[in-house]
């Protein structure tokens, strides 16, 4: 256990360090994940979608002006006084210093969720992506994208698979650094 503290507050701590970079180094990187991810995954019409490891808000950014109310979870308070500052004047955005492995929500709260580049940098994936599904109602589309580097192709499928998420399409697209897995809850 103690491990695996360890692990999370290393994270915290370069995410805190980078929060301020973090804009102007992955924007790009991160808009080409978002463009190929909402062509299998609309978010018109949800109510409610959760950001799991929203860092500094670029996919909420991304998302321009949608109409559902926004919750972004993230450990690093840098991070999200960034994101703060994005969306201050946005009443459906709610952002939330959290564990994602221990979420302040009720079971079937989000009618979607989204968790870029999470489930690479923590300790226990199976256990973050389990609590990613409790708190999404059932058959809720949820897009997953993790690192390539940070995980196979294989073991992320099979993390998928353990979760009872139904994979609905699976992108491994040699141009992105992530595999991106559109599933439903």
């Amino acid at each position: 256990m103690t491990e695996e503290w360890d692990k999370k507050r290393e994270t915290k701590r370069l995410n805190d360090s980078a929060a301020n970079l973090y804009d102007e180094r992955y924007t790009e990187e991160q808009k080409v994940k978002y463009s190929e991810a909402l062509g299998s995954f609309k978010v018109e019409g949800l109510r409610s979608l959760l950001d799991a490891g929203c860092g500094t808000g670029l996919f909420i950014e991304y998302l321009g002006n949608a109409n559902s109310e926004i919750f972004g979870l993230d450990t690093s308070i840098e991070c999200l006084k960034i994101a703060n500052g994005k969306f201050r004047n946005r009443e459906n955005i709610f952002l939330i210093c959290g564990d994602s492995d221990f979420m302040p929500f009720a079971s079937s709260s989000f009618d979607g969720g989204v968790a870029f580049t999470l489930i690479q940098s923590i300790p226990k994936p199976l256990i973050t992506l389990e609590e990613i599904v409790r708190v999404l109602k059932r058959d809720a589309p949820l897009i997953i994208s993790s690192l390539k580097k940070g995980i196979s192709l294989n073991r992320f499928e099979a993390l998928l698979h353990s979760t009872n998420l139904k994979l609905v399409k699976m992108v491994d697209d040699e141009n992105l650094k992530d595999y991106i897995a559109i599933c439903k809850s």
